[in-house]
């Protein structure tokens, strides 16, 4: 047959070619739909939220051809998804099963997203994969055991993520899945890869039993199941049967527990194994684990291994790194680890262990680099052979009980890096030695009990970067070559930081260490100095400025004075500056600004005055700003709106003035404000409403005017809002309601008018709400109820009027309410006695309230102070008053309550202030209880006050003698007080006066107005701390009891209007503090005792109603009036004889007198008849 010409076939092929292209892309175009189909259903399975990049949403439509879609590559020849890589989109939402349909895919990547639930089974079909990640996400259940299953296929699974096939047979040799967030159990199935060698699973949420089927893989050389969550036993099978080569084991990281298993001991060619962190017990089975011959590396930290460390470990020859740290194994560190040569970690730290540390370890291995013995409790000395290990880098010791001595011998160890000793009870001078670790990085000394001074050496540690002294002895002397620390002329090297924090260093410039902080051309390279909590004093010197490198620097709790030297702008890289607790003074120098690093500044409780400088507005990235408790003055600087980073700013407990800058509204990072305790007045700025992050704001005490502005609302994650001592007024606004996380409302002390918004019960989290002392009118709104979180509630001092809501009943978490000084009326709630476990307040004084006292006071209540005076309360005193075994303040004055006296409360072991006054309490004081000496009645009482009522009876002598709380009172400078400050009132002086809290010094009885009769016991002579003393207005008789001179610290004494008799005792001008005296009204004669101390200056007063008695400052005079004559001696107050010198009369005088002159003749006539009796002589004189 012929064949055709080319020409022919050229035609030919011209003619079909415009079909064959036709039906091939036709082809192309039905597969990419496929594609395209499938990446749309992938895209409608994402859930989008806040964080969701928009892009992808946007981009994979219709529109464009889906090779074109963001994410997506296709293949140049045939047009078809090759691969999708969506990684790190912060997409959410599930795998569909759709995804299997994208045939030509080679690589996927949806890493770094939030996608979870299964992964799709239709993954299987994907067989062109050569690429899968899908970690970072949050994919849950178990692994597909599909998936196994079909990874023999040798066309796809060696190009799996993760997995390693072999060059020679393509089977699986190395499986490495860490770090995928995979969580489920490891199937059976995986004892099928029986060609495995490495097997990787670490860093994922694997639970559960290990497999036996791992027995199986006995070519395994490296199996790594740390970081998961493993559980129960470690197999004794699979070590039993894992003979053949298993190398390296990582179980660390698990929940296994139980023992190790006497079967590892059959791993021979184990050289790593690390068990730690799990709940393994026991001793460790050094027995064992020394049968593994080639073991190197041995982890057993962080279990509950137990009792002593076995000698059978020095058996391990070829060990080179052991961990045994924070276990709970004790005894002493066996010599025989001296045997393991090639040891160069040995890490024993946070045991039980005891005893010496053994010199071996430190002698014979000299290979050691890391030694960690820190948190036992060794109480020995270091050894000196610890100068044999010239290889150590890295030395623990912290909190081990260490004594002595750091051995000379310590610079020898010329490569340490870290050296850790703090808290223990080292002594002693800090060896020179040590300036000979050239390399030395960190040295930690803190908390020991070392002495003397710094080396000077020490300075030549070029390499220190943290030197840690605080909590020590330490002093160092002046020398002027100390301010080389900042100078540019000094000789040494060093990086990175220095602490010497808390000890006890004389003078700023005394830093014997100096000479490390600078380079030898100048420039300074320390990166952090702190010089906190010492003793430092002296002025900053100007010189700080050439530390141009320096971040930080803290000099807190020192005694610096002066100025802050403005070269401190110098340190442009400065990031934090502490300052506070010293004595600096002066203006805040306005070159701080060119700190333009800087983050955090603290300048509190210092002296600095003058006004804020404007340039702190340049201090852009300033993120704390602490200046409280200073003597700055002027105005807060508008500038202080540029700080657009800052979180923190307090400017409490200075005297600025002026207005809020309405600037300050653009600090919208701004999540602490605190301007309290200064001078600042005008009203507070609506732009306040725009620091949305602001979870504290703190304006009390100040000057500020207006009305609580309603923007105020929309600070919807503030915790506090305190606005107290201000003179704001207006209305509450209902906004504040929108603050649902607010803990406390405090706007006390203002002028505030209007009702308090019943909004206000939408406050879910309020923990305190304070409102006292304003204007406030109306009744309680019921919805107070719901604040079943609250613990504080003070509505005192108002006019507030109406019933309490029995929804206050519903309060069970209250510790304080204070509805006192209002207009309430109506009946007590019964359930005020035991709605809360907690109460410790109860103050409704001043008010218009009815009917009895509760009566449901329970058992181990928590009540510390009750006050109901000044109401209209009526009934007997509730028994169950008993129950508040903590009750330290009753006050139930001005009231209509009729009762005997309550002899039950007399052993109130805490009561210290009781205050019964103007009621209708009557009968006698004492019960029978007080013949028993074994109850003594009110032993902390400070504040006695009974008076106007009708008590009568004598008053027992043997009373006031247990009333120990007002004897021998010790004022130390700090007076005690109750940290509830609600005034207790009381008649002082004859006006009535706020004692506020409970002082020590407030000590007080006041028995006046009632009907005691019976001579005044002399035993209240005793209660040598009573400053006030009222029993006016009784009907006492007989004399004033001489003890009265005993009570030092009196400062009135009110006896008038009774029936006493007799002279005024002289002992009572002893009584230096008196500046109130009232003796009128009764019938005392005599003379008054004359002084010249504070008794002389009362005037006639004092002794109106006494007609027989003379003497100044009364125009009568005595008989024998003698202006000369002085007052009685003064016996010594400790035994001045009182109760001898009342009985003593004229007739014992002449007895005495009497029997004086014989006794006197008698001797002298034996004197003289023997002329010089030896016997005499020697009884009476001591002459032998």
């Amino acid at each position: 047959m012929e064949r055709s010409s080319p020409i022919l076939q050229l035609i030919a092929l011209l003619i079909l070619l415009p079909y064959l292209l036709s039906h091939n892309l036709a082809n192309t175009t039905i597969d990419l739909k496929t594609d395209e189909s499938s990446l749309l259903a992938f895209k409608s399975h994402i859930t989008y939220n806040e964080y969701f990049d928009p892009t992808l949403r946007k981009n994979w439509t219709t529109e464009t051809s889906v090779c074109n879609w963001i994410g997506v590559t296709c293949g140049s020849r045939h047009r078809r998804v090759v691969a999708l890589d969506i990684s790190y989109m912060s997409l959410e939402g599930t795998i569909p099963p759709q995804i299997g349909n994208l045939s030509f895919l080679l690589s996927l990547n949806i890493t770094g997203n939030y996608f979870h639930g299964d992964l799709p089974m239709e993954l299987v079909h994907l067989r062109r994969l050569r690429v899968v990640d899908f970690s970072n996400n949050s994919f849950a259940g178990e692994l597909p055991r599909t998936w196994f299953g079909n990874m023999t296929d040798e066309t796809s699974v060696c190009n799996w993520i993760g997995v390693t096939c072999g060059s020679r047979h393509r089977r699986v040799v190395a499986l490495d899945i860490s770090y995928m967030s995979l969580e489920g159990t490891i199937p059976p199935q995986i004892g099928n890869l029986s060609f495995l060698l490495s097997l990787n699973i670490t860093g994922n949420y694997f639970h559960g039993d290990l497999p036996m089927e791992l027995v199986h893989l006995r070519r395994l050389r490296v199996v790594d199941f740390s970081n998961n969550s493993f559980a129960g036993e470690l197999p004794r099978t699979w070590f039993g049967n894992m003979t053949d080569g298993l190398e390296e084991l990582y179980l660390d990281h698990n929940n296994f527990g139980g023992t190790i298993p006497q079967e590892i001991g059959h791993l021979s060619n184990l050289r790593v194994l690390n068990v730690g962190y799990n709940k393994l017990s026991g001793q460790i089975p050094a027995s064992t684990l020394s049968q593994c011959s080639l073991l190197q590396k041995l982890g057993l930290s962080n279990n509950n291994f137990s009792e002593t460390l076995p000698r059978e470990i020095g058996n391990m020859t070829q060990l080179q790194k052991f961990s045994a740290s924070y276990n709970n194994i004790a005894g002493t560190i066996p010599q025989e680890i001296g045997h393991l040569s090639d040891l160069t970690v040995l890490d024993m730290g946070g045991n039980l262990l005891s005893g010496k540390i053994p010199a071996s370890i430190l002698s014979q291995c000299s290979q050691l680099q890391v030694l960690d013995l820190s948190h036992n409790n060794f109480s020995a000395t270091l050894p000196k052979e610890i100068g044999n290990m010239t290889q150590l880098q890295k030395f623990y010791a912290r909190n081990s009980n260490i004594t002595g001595m750091i051995p000379q011998e310590f610079g020898r160890l010329t490569n340490l890096r870290v050296l850790d000793m703090g808290y223990n009870k080292l002594n002693g001078q800090i060896p020179s030695t040590l300036s000979q670790c050239s390399q030395l990085q960190v040295l930690d000394l803190s908390c020991n009990e070392f002495s003397g001074t710094l080396p000077r050496e020490i300075g030549n540690m070029a390499q220190l970067q943290i030197f840690s002294a605080n909590y020590n002895n330490i002093t160092a002397k002046t020398h002027s070559t100390h301010l080389h620390i900042f100078k540019a002329q000094a000789q040494r090297k060093s990086k990175g930081s220095l602490g010497v924090t808390h000890s006890t260093i004389d003078t700023f410039q005394a830093y014997t260490f100096a000479y490390m902080l600078i380079r030898p051309n100048g420039a300074l390279e320390l990166r952090v100095l702190d010089l906190s909590y010492n003793n430092f004093s002296g002025t900053l010197p100007k010189e700080i400025g050439n530390m141009t490198q320096l971040r930080d620097f803290a000099t807190t709790n020192n005694s610096i004075t002066g100025l802050i030297p403005q070269e401190i702008g110098h340190l442009s890289n400065l990031m934090f500056l502490d300052m506070r607790e010293n004595k600096l003074s002066g203006q805040i120098p306005s070159t701080l600004s060119q700190c333009s690093q800087l983050q955090d500044l603290d300048l509190s409780d210092n002296s600095f005055s003058g006004t804020l400088p404007r340039e702190i507005g340049n201090m852009t990235k300033l993120h704390w700003f602490y200046a409280e408790n200073n003597i700055i003055t002027g105005s807060i600087p508008p500038e202080i709106g540029k700080l657009y980073n800052l979180g923190m700013l307090h400017l409490l407990r200075n005297k600025l003035s002026g207005s809020i800058p309405p600037e300050i509204g653009k600090l919208y990072n701004l999540k602490m404000l605190d301007l309290s305790r200064n001078k600042l007045s005008g009203s507070i700025p609506p732009e306040i409403g725009k620091l949305y992050s602001l979870s504290s704001l703190d304006l009390s005490w100040n000057k500020l005017s207006g009305s609580i502005p309603p923007e105020i609302g929309k600070l919807y994650h503030l915790r506090l809002l305190a606005l107290s001592r201000n003179k704001l007024s207006g209305p509450i606004t209902p906004k504040i309601s929108n603050l649902s996380v607010l803990t406390g409302l405090v706007l006390s002390d203002n002028n505030l008018n209007g009702t308090i918004p019943h909004e206000i019960g939408n406050l879910n989290s309020l923990v305190n709400l304070d409102l006292g002392t304003n204007r406030l009118l109306g009744k309680l709104p019921s919805t107070i109820g719901n604040l079943k979180r609250l613990g504080y509630l003070q509505l005192n001092s108002n006019n507030l009027t109406g019933q309490i809501p029995s929804s206050i009943c519903n309060l069970s978490s209250l510790d304080v309410l204070h509805l006192s000084e209002n207009r309430l009326h109506g009946r007590i709630l019964q359930c005020l006695g035991n709605f809360s476990t907690s109460l410790s307040v109860l103050a409704l004084k001043g008010n218009q309230l009815r009917g009895p006292l509760p009566t449901t006071f329970a058992d181990g209540n928590e009540l510390e102070y009750l006050n109901l005076n000044g109401n209209k309360l009526q009934g007997p005193l509730p028994k169950s008053l008993y129950k508040c075994q903590r009750l330290q303040v009753l006050d139930i004055g001005n009231n209509e309550i009729q009762d005997l006296f309550p002899f039950w409360i007399e052993t109130l072991p805490e009561l210290r202030v009781l205050v019964m006054k103007s009621n209708k309490f009557y009968g006698r004081l004492f019960s029978d209880n007080l013949k028993n000496d074994n109850i003594l009645p009110f032993p902390k009482l400070q504040i006695f006050d009974i008076s106007h009522n009708k008590f009568t009876s004598p008053l027992p002598h043997g009373y006031f003698k247990n009333f120990v709380a007002m004897m021998n009172v010790k004022i130390n400078g700090t007076e005690e007080r109750s940290q509830f400050t609600d005034p207790v009132i009381l008649v002082l002086k004859g006006t009535e006066q706020k004692l506020v809290g409970i002082l020590v010094t407030s000590i007080f009885i006041d028995f006046s107005d009632n009907q005691f009769y019976g001579s005044i016991p002399y035993s209240i002579g005793k209660l040598n701390s009573l400053i006030y003393m009222n029993l006016s207005h009784n009907m006492f008789e007989g004399t004033i009891p001489t003890s009265f001179g005993n009570l030092s610290a009196l400062e009135q004494l009110d006896l008038s209007s009774n029936q006493l008799q007799g002279e005024i005792p002289w002992q009572l001008t002893r009584l230096s503090f008196l500046s109130s005296l009232n003796l009128s009204n009764n019938l005392l004669f005599g003379p008054i005792p004359q002084s010249g101390g504070q008794f002389s200056t009362f005037e006639n007063n004092s002794y109106m109603g006494n007609p027989e008695l003379c003497g100044r400052p009364l125009t009568k005079k005595c008989k024998d009036d003698d202006d000369d004559k002085a007052a009685p001696p003064m016996l010594s107050r400790e035994n001045d004889g009182s109760e001898f010198l009342e009985g003593f009369t004229w007739k014992v005088v002449v007895i005495g007198y009497g029997c004086g002159f014989v006794f006197g003749v008698t001797m002298g006539y034996f004197a003289l008849l023997y002329r010089r009796p030896t016997w005499l002589l020697s009884l009476f004189f001591g002459v032998r």
